[in-house]
């Protein structure tokens, strides 16, 4: 293997890291943050607003990240400073998803320095597991932690007169990822550094799954406004379709799929920063913008107005999330069709909030269109999966 290999579990005849308690906890206060995000964008539905969301997520993202891969490698049940660093973190980001009204709003001080305190935590963290002779190493991943947190506190003070410092926070968080995923932290070079597969396919799994629950949330929660009229079971039902629907495309084909690249490569890091760390960032905020999509598509609205811009996020929510999975498959042979597959299936999910206004489809009415739709790439998805897995 190469040096970027670091896989444990049946290689190693170790059993293989499961899910925590302590890290479905930490889970749980994402399923907040979440939803604060969500309704930052229907708050803001324009593009200033979803593209000021795009960077809190980014952030956010790359924080739930550092607290994974931290437990991956060195969490262990039997130690309690172990579960207690992961309970620790749960304050900085609580509060910064509190925070994230008043981030939309252009007022960043109390989410950048929630965040940066986060940062502090997985930064000590890391030098307390860090053998004492390579601890002060300054390209270590606590370096990259020192240089965001310090990124964000500047932001947080005086990002709202300096809009160049939003590119200093995205630099930072890329040298961040650049020192927690890197080869030269292995295990043939540091002991404890290794990277359990199967836990953190579990661990970006129930990511998914928060964000899925944000969907099922707003879907389930549709206001009947004056009266279960036809386009209240619409949306209602339409609703929880179409998030079934998700779940089918990435639980019962991309998963498995993705869990198979990383388990059977030698190129355990970087294929992790690849395939998980950027990999999902796509299809995961996606789900972000279908939940806002629905809450604003499924709102009563004054009677012959027709508001289509719930419509448009959701479309282009449910395009993100489909492109962003069938790029796992572009590996594999056919490469050029799977693009054009991907990119066809992407404006033509895009295209149906075209179908949205007078004399058309009502927003709530285009739900169920949109979830057959992906039910339809959901059985494509499925049908690609089982004729060339690695089984068949």
């Amino acid at each position: 293997m190469s040096s970027d290999s670091g896989i444990v579990g049946a290689e190693t005849g170790l059993p293989a890291k499961r899910v925590s308690w302590v890290e479905l906890y930490f889970d749980l206060v994402y399923v907040y943050v979440v939803s604060r995000l969500a309704l930052g964008i229907v708050k803001h539905p324009d593009v200033g607003g979803v593209w000021l969301t795009v960077f809190l997520f980014a952030v956010l993202w790359w924080t739930w990240i550092g607290f994974a891969v931290l437990y991956n490698r060195h969490g262990d049940e039997e130690r309690r400073g172990e579960r207690l660093v992961i309970l620790a973190g749960t304050l900085p980001c609580a509060v910064a998803g509190a925070q994230v009204p008043n981030a939309v709003d252009g007022h960043y001080l109390g989410f950048g320095l929630a965040l940066a305190a986060a940062r502090l935590l997985l930064a000590g963290a890391h030098l307390a597991e860090t053998d004492r002779a390579l601890r002060w190493r300054p390209l270590d991943v606590w370096s990259g932690y020192v240089v965001s947190a310090l990124a964000l506190t500047v932001w947080g003070v005086w990002g709202e007169d300096h809009v160049w410092l939003f590119w200093l926070v995205l630099f930072s968080l890329g040298y961040e990822a650049a020192r927690l995923l890197a080869p030269r932290h292995s295990a043939t070079e540091q002991p404890g550094a290794d990277i359990e597969p199967r836990h953190l396919a579990e661990r970006f799994g129930l990511f998914m799954i928060i964000m899925l629950g944000e969907v099922v949330a707003v879907g389930a929660g549709a206001d009947p406004g004056t009266g279960e009229d036809f386009g209240y079971w619409c949306g209602l039902v339409g609703g929880l379709v179409l998030a079934a629907a998700l779940w089918w495309i990435y639980f019962d084909a991309v998963a498995e799929a993705v869990e198979h690249a990383l388990t059977s490569t030698d190129r355990v890091l970087s294929t992790a920063r690849t395939l998980y760390a950027g990999g999902h960032l796509r299809p995961a905020f996606g789900l972000l913008l279908v939940a806002a999509g629905l809450e604003l598509s499924l709102a009563e609205q004054p009677h012959g107005h027709i508001e289509s811009t719930g419509s448009w996020l959701l479309t282009v929510g449910v395009a993100l999330y489909l492109s962003g999975n069938l790029r796992f498959f572009r590996r594999r042979p056919g490469r050029t069709r799977r693009y054009l597959i991907g990119a066809s299936v992407t404006a033509a999910t895009v295209c149906l909030a075209f179908l949205v206004g007078p004399e058309r489809l009502t927003p709530r009415q285009l739900i169920p269109l949109l979830a057959l739709w992906t039910i339809l790439t959901a059985v494509f998805v499925s049908h690609r999966q089982r004729t060339h897995s690695p089984a068949a």
